[in-house]
């Protein structure tokens, strides 16, 4: 069981969740993780993920980038990034953000009943169709507290509270975007296709163990195919075969250890699965045209960088 420290920035929650799924007619909705960032000053890359994410703003001010759009985020506002949307935090300076952090995934395939569960079907449809991205929910900060306690506490029943809670909290999401409304529709649609939810399964291993020695063989287990159908279907999703699609991932989140931390580049490379830190740097500079020393000094951040000296000078000779 996970515990969480006070002190601490920011704790997340991942293996130490029970599975929560919400089956909602025609959809299954699961909580994949939870996390809260205490009020600090920091920023992350610009990053996709194959989930829907959503930050609720519990304190402070910032900059949400969803999509190449900027806009000012204040306590009370409740964020979300569709999956494969480019979306980043800046926290501003002065009042510094913190944020309940929450992502989950939908998937169609369930039956979607009657009577009420075809309009809550077409609630969920409208949600994931919807193109709001940010709205005003200030009543959502009890629910995330409620959650954060749940988790942090993991009392009796824990495995059992927690999916209820989870439950409400998606349905807060759905009215804060939609306003209850929902539009009927006929073709169910996210997800649909099977190779597209083994895609979906390959992403999230990739996410998830990307600090880990992870081969092609290992995602192409997950998705039960072979290495060549793996590579084939990476290939024509992202353009990019498994093992190139890992390494981007990883250099992508070094860039934000580079930025939002103190820690040395070694560490950071061993933490993102280089077996070493030459390795690291080798294909850092490679990928990115610079080394991760002037990429993080570029950024502001020049933790690590070494300090320019002058050349040595010469002592002027002595004239008799």
């Amino acid at each position: 069981m996970k515990t969480a420290d006070n002190n601490n920035k920011a704790f997340f929650f991942h293996q130490a969740l029970p599975r929560s799924l919400v089956h909602v007619g025609r959809y299954n909705v699961e909580l994949l993780n939870w996390g809260r960032m205490a009020p600090h000053y920091w920023h992350n890359q610009d990053h996709a993920h194959s989930f829907f994410e959503l930050c609720f703003v519990s304190q402070g001010s910032g900059k949400y980038t969803i999509k190449g759009q900027r806009q000012s985020v204040v306590r009370g506002d409740l964020l979300i990034a569709h999956p494969g949307e480019e979306h980043g935090l800046h926290a501003d300076s002065k009042a510094p953000l913190g944020i309940y952090c929450a992502s989950f995934g939908i998937y169609s395939g369930a039956s979607a009943g009657g009577g009420a569960q075809v309009e809550l079907s077409d609630m969920v449809r409208t949600f994931i169709e919807t193109k709001k991205r940010l709205v005003s929910a200030p009543k959502f900060e009890g629910i995330c507290r409620m959650i954060s306690e749940e988790i942090v506490e993991q009392g009796p029943g824990f495995e059992f509270s927690l999916p209820g809670l989870f439950t409400k909290f998606f349905f807060a999401v759905v009215n804060a975007f939609c306003g209850g409304k929902h539009t009927p529709l006929e073709t169910p649609a996210h997800r649909d296709h099977p190779q597209d939810l083994r895609l979906h399964q390959a992403v999230l291993h990739i996410e998830n163990n990307f600090h880990a020695p992870l081969q092609v063989r290992d995602v192409a287990a997950c998705m039960c195919i072979s290495l060549r159908q793996a590579n084939r279907m990476f290939r024509q999703s992202f353009g990019i075969p498994v093992m190139r699609y890992i390494q981007g991932y990883r250099l992508k989140m070094a860039k934000q250890m580079l930025d939002n931390t103190s820690r040395p580049i070694k560490e950071i490379a061993a933490l993102c699965g280089y077996p070493n830190e030459r390795n690291f740097m080798t294909m850092f500079r490679r990928q990115v045209g610079q080394t991760a020393k002037t990429f993080r000094y570029a950024r502001g951040n020049g933790i690590g960088v070494p300090r320019q000296t002058p050349g040595r000078l010469r002592r002027p000779q002595q004239t008799p």
